[in-house]
């Protein structure tokens, strides 16, 4: 099984597949987003630190300002994998978009678009889930799918043009979030 998902990752992260678009721990996007999830996220109890890794990209125009935040450890993950928050920057500081259950990297933004937003890209696999593929998110007006399993979900049936925003070398590069 893990030489298959192993497998999976570098046959459907290889189109599109770049370096992280992570931030510096001293941008002022790094300290807003690290602002709103010390607010937002509440202490899960398990004693298990928080780490993330969060990207900037465009996903609603050319001059949006929004964050693709992966959350690691602490609670947020499971056998399917972790969640994904998607930021949008209002005034100065950032609000919630969609909250991601059951995400794994690479996560891609693509070319597509719906109902104004970048469609996104995310692998599945794990949960019980023996034929691992990469699923494509949709907004619908006011959010993306709550979960990469769910109806607004669907499987990419052919490569579909993007950019890596967050590649499987997050479980590494992602950093504790300061409590």
């Amino acid at each position: 099984m893990k030489a298959i998902l192993i497998a999976a990752i570098f046959a459907v992260g290889a189109s599109g597949m770049g370096h992280p678009r992570g931030l510096g721990a001293r941008s002022v996007e790094a300290r807003r987003i690290e602002q709103f999830l010390c607010a937002y996220l509440p202490s899960d109890g398990t004693g298990q630190p928080v780490r993330y890794y969060a990207a900037m990209v465009s996903l609603h125009g050319p001059n949006s300002r929004d964050a693709i935040v992966y959350l690691v450890g602490g609670g947020y993950c499971g056998s399917g994998g972790c969640t994904t928050l998607i930021l949008a920057e209002h005034g100065e500081h950032f609000r919630l978009v969609s909250r991601i259950m059951l995400t794994r990297p690479p996560i891609r933004v693509l070319t597509t678009r719906t109902m104004g937003w970048s469609d996104l890209a995310v692998f599945v696999a794990g949960g019980g889930n023996y034929r691992p593929y990469t699923a494509r998110l949709q907004f619908n007006w006011q959010k993306y799918p709550g979960s990469a399993w769910s109806a607004g979900a669907s499987p990419l049936r052919h490569a579909a043009p993007g950019e890596t925003v967050i590649s499987p070398e997050v479980y590494r590069l992602a950093r504790p979030l300061a409590r």
